[in-house]
């Protein structure tokens, strides 16, 4: 996509301009973040981050339950669902330190922030603690736990890792109508991690599944459909609604997709 004159003036302002340099308008909230980052790049050129994804999330949140944010980064994911849904609450997940200092800046700013809870850990298929690569601040989007590949001078640090099925217990087992997972290719490891609310709740489930980064895991994408049946979910693509039943259709749909979209069978 071509950058727009308002799009130019938009990163000039929010990047370079002092005193308005890292932090910019974002549905109604002050996001804080590191002017370099490229996804600020990618705001201003396209609008929004990932509309489809956040478009699909406002869809799919009810009113009155709980959405949970799996690699929250920023929070740019968050906040359109809590602008949308008045009564929603978000729970963002996010370990890096390169992220958690600009998104507690943007939370305690909020209107909204009596229904966005921080929860500083990582998620995966138990508890404990891992190893996480980091690199500098711009680079956040892309950390994980086996992410080096893309992170300039990357460095490991130690982190308090979680379970959601045990963070959904501690929050009293509210109900829950969505879940975004983006964790750089450790997305079965957190859905591994959440057998009793997915079984208990069924809510929606967006799902990043990028095949080069599943390899970091060995993760056949295949296992995506085991996760389906298991749990009698329906799989779509995003955005386009393309329903996948085999893999065969799966291999396909991810030469060109890398978001899915999972739906408790007759919730369609």
């Amino acid at each position: 996509m071509m950058w727009s004159l308002r799009g130019l003036a938009k990163y000039w302002l929010y990047s370079a301009v002092p005193g308005f340099a890292g932090r910019f308008p974002y549905y109604g909230t002050t996001v804080h973040f590191p002017p370099r980052a490229p996804l600020f790049r990618v705001i201003c050129r396209n609008g929004r981050f990932e509309p489809e994804i956040i478009d699909r999330l406002i869809q799919l949140a009810r009113p009155d339950t709980t959405v949970f944010d799996v690699g929250a980064n920023l929070g740019l994911m968050a906040i359109p669902v809590l602008h949308a849904c008045g009564s929603c609450r978000v729970v963002s997940f996010e370990p890096s330190p390169n992220s958690l200092s600009f998104l507690r800046q943007t939370m305690s700013g909020a209107s909204f922030g009596d229904r966005w809870v921080l929860v500083e850990k990582a998620l995966s298929d138990k508890p404990g603690e891992l190893a996480f690569t980091i690199g500098r601040p711009e680079d956040a989007l892309f950390e994980g736990f086996k992410s080096g590949d893309r992170i300039d001078q990357p460095r490991t640090i130690p982190v308090t890792v979680s379970t959601l099925d045990d963070e959904w217990r501690g929050l009293g087992k509210p109900p829950v109508s969505a879940v975004k997972i983006d964790v750089e290719g450790a997305e079965l490891q957190v859905l591994d991690g959440a057998r009793a609310m997915l079984a208990d709740q069924r809510p929606a489930v967006l799902v990043e599944w990028h095949e080069a980064y599943l390899r970091r895991f060995d993760t056949p994408p295949a296992t995506l459909l085991e996760v389906a049946h298991q749990y009698r979910y329906q799989i779509f693509t995003v955005p386009h609604g393309v329903p996948v039943a085999d893999a065969a259709a799966l291999r396909v749909q991810m030469m060109s997709c890398q978001n899915f979209l999972l739906l408790a069978e007759g919730e369609q």
